[in-house]
């Protein structure tokens, strides 16, 4: 597993050094079903999580609501079947406080 690992409920701090010269210094993921959750420092709001699942990508935003949806953007969905997308999406409502606490702590 990559990343960052849930542990009792709370996320737990190990960077991954990220060598691909994309002015990031620390990306971070945790797995939920399956499913890859990235959050990269430096990134632009609103919150949201990159997640990948299967040979698909889906970009999601963590709304102050706390809801979870597909960000507004084309790129938003690559090579997912909507049944991975709503997995994603599902993943993500069980997951959102280890999700935007994910988000915190990355972009500090």
């Amino acid at each position: 597993m990559l990343g960052l690992k849930p542990h009792e409920g709370r996320v737990s701090q190990p960077w991954l050094e990220n060598p691909s010269g994309l002015g990031y210094n620390r990306v971070s993921s945790v797995r939920f079903g399956g499913v890859r959750f990235s959050v990269y420092p430096k990134d632009h709001p609103p919150p949201h999580a990159h997640a990948y699942v299967g040979d698909g990508y889906v970009i999601i935003e963590l709304t102050a609501d706390r809801r979870v949806v597909v960000v507004a953007r084309r790129d938003a969905i690559e090579n997912a079947k909507a049944s991975e997308v709503r997995k994603v999406l599902s993943l993500a409502v069980q997951h959102f406080d280890e999700l935007t606490r994910l988000w915190e702590i990355v972009q500090t």
